[in-house]
């Protein structure tokens, strides 16, 4: 509950303009014809207490304000794929640069597109995949319930919705 509230406190902050300051360098704004010398300001020493044991906790850094949104990063190398959308990759560890037989207890995962109505989207992330299957895959998207059904229930398969794909040079 205390992540939702700082996360909510960041946002609302963020939104309120005041994470970003724009100071003029050297010239009052009124006499400034272009932005050129505008350079944002940005407040180093923020943080939020909420109680003793919070003391000194910092917001969130984008990774855990995206991991709360349910918004994960995982790498990949093709298993299987297929017209209709369905896609499976190996995980792959980025910095040793090998395939995982097991990453946290899953063997491998499912992508799916997000629209799985939008023939035209599928038939490009085919066409991608199918152009670069040897490749490492870079896939951002939102982790989904996990599936427990498809080998037995006491091996569960991860399930990301693909927000975005590419393929990792």
């Amino acid at each position: 509950m205390k992540k939702i509230l700082i996360l909510l406190i960041f946002i609302s902050f963020i939104l309120a303009g005041c994470s970003y300051n724009l100071v003029a360098v050297n010239k009052n704004l009124d006499d400034k014809k272009t932005n050129d010398e505008i350079v944002p300001s940005v407040l180093n020493d923020f943080s939020i207490n909420l109680d003793d044991k919070d003391e000194g906790r910092i917001v969130p850094n984008v990774e855990e304000i995206e991991k709360e949104a349910g918004r994960v990063v995982r790498y990949g190398i093709v298993k299987t794929f297929s017209t209709s959308g369905d896609m499976r990759f190996y995980y792959y560890d980025i910095e040793k640069g090998i395939a995982l037989d097991n990453w946290q207890g899953y063997p491998w995962f499912f992508a799916t597109p997000e629209n799985l109505n939008d023939g035209e989207k599928i038939d490009d992330l085919y066409n991608y995949v199918e152009n670069n299957q040897n490749s490492v895959f870079k896939i951002i998207g939102t982790k989904e319930k996990d599936d427990c059904d498809y080998y037995d229930a006491r091996t569960c398969l991860e399930n990301i919705t693909i927000k975005e794909i590419k393929k990792v040079d």
